[in-house]
């Protein structure tokens, strides 16, 4: 058996599949009802895909290689589903995060004063591609130390071909050089929304009844953001019209000079707060819709037979607690493993 698995895990007290049966989104009343095992183990084969569930008596991590086999026992865990970052996030920058902004002053008070995007460009214009890519990678490290698995990574701040090609480099390099998986995507045109058939859009806090209704029909995924609405004193976006309307509703963490912020267990926090989401529809909306709106939930986004081996464990009774806990993740992470490898250990 060891040689055709690549990891093992062992009775963890819960396994929060997400979903089960192929499902490419979550909607509705299958947002309430999250697919959990109790007492369950998964398989990750070779190929990093996860392959097997079932009881066992005990919890166990054994991680396989062709030349190696490292076992360790660690205490009984739940094995939560990795969390995704939905759209907007911007993490390829040279920033300065302006402390006038938590005293008060809204981002044209910024902007007028000399900072905003403008700075952002101008820092990012001037940065080295190996500037660049330090902060990016201690950026990713922070995210997926906080159990984020999958990161959407858009350019926008060259605002020049130049610019834009570096930012795009250093994503390229970081995508061969790091494990987490990286979805790169160019930050134009993305006020145009549904009518262009867009998988998904974000910034929803204006969003019109009429645009609810769109984007249910058109199955485009409303990725809201809601450190976005919390640290510039925005309006909240309306989750539960848009959750009874049916739409595919994503969370994102948005990271960027204005919503810097690594947690999408934060994130999350947040949505249950403010926009008086459920944690199962906060769970959901981070993993399996946040992966529908990269077009990457085929792979990613649950745990499931034949996708990509990536999980948390956390410390803790149940999965609840990684959102209720705020700001408690770094104590309850303990692994986060992507393609069956533990990436992280705490």
């Amino acid at each position: 058996m060891a040689s055709g698995h690549r990891l093992l895990l062992e009775n963890a007290q819960q396994v929060v599949l997400v979903c089960a049966r192929g499902e490419r989104f979550l909607t509705g009343s299958a947002l309430r009802s999250l697919a959990v095992l109790e007492g369950a183990s998964v398989v990750v084969g070779t190929r990093f895909c996860t392959f097997f569930f079932a009881l066992k008596s005990r919890i166990l991590i054994q991680v396989c290689s062709p030349s190696t086999q490292d076992t360790e026992e660690p205490r009984n865990h739940p094995l939560v589903s990795p969390l995704e970052v939905g759209s907007a996030d911007l993490p390829v920058t040279s920033l300065s995060e302006p402390c006038v902004q938590l005293a008060g002053a809204t981002y044209m008070d910024i902007h007028q004063a000399g900072g905003g995007i403008n700075f952002t460009v101008e820092h990012t214009r001037q940065a080295s591609e190996e500037e660049l890519f330090c902060s990016f990678q201690q950026r990713l490290q922070c995210m997926m130390r906080a159990g984020t698995t999958l990161v959407e990574c858009k350019s926008g701040y060259g605002l020049n071909l130049e610019t834009e090609l570096k930012m795009l480099r250093v994503i390229e390099r970081a995508r061969r050089e790091l494990h987490l998986s990286l979805s790169a995507t160019y930050c134009g045109a993305h006020s145009l929304g549904a009518e262009l058939g867009a998988q998904a859009v974000s910034h929803l806090e204006e969003v019109s009844d009429e645009g609810i209704t769109a984007m249910a029909a058109a199955r485009c995924s409303a990725v809201l953001l809601p450190t976005t609405a919390y640290m510039l004193r925005l309006k909240q976006p309306r989750a539960r019209k848009m959750l009874d309307e049916g739409v595919i509703v994503a969370l994102g963490s948005d990271f960027n000079p204005n919503a810097y912020c690594f947690s999408m267990p934060m994130v999350m926090h947040l949505a249950c707060v403010n926009m008086r989401m459920s944690m199962p529809e906060a769970l959901a909306a981070a993993t399996i819709n946040a992966a529908y709106a990269l077009g990457k939930s085929h792979t990613h986004g649950s745990l499931e037979v034949g996708k990509q081996g990536d999980a948390i464990i956390i410390n803790a009774s149940r999965w609840e607690h990684l959102i209720y806990q705020f700001g408690g993740h770094h104590e309850l992470i303990d692994y986060v493993i992507t393609k069956g490898k533990v990436i992280y250990k705490k």
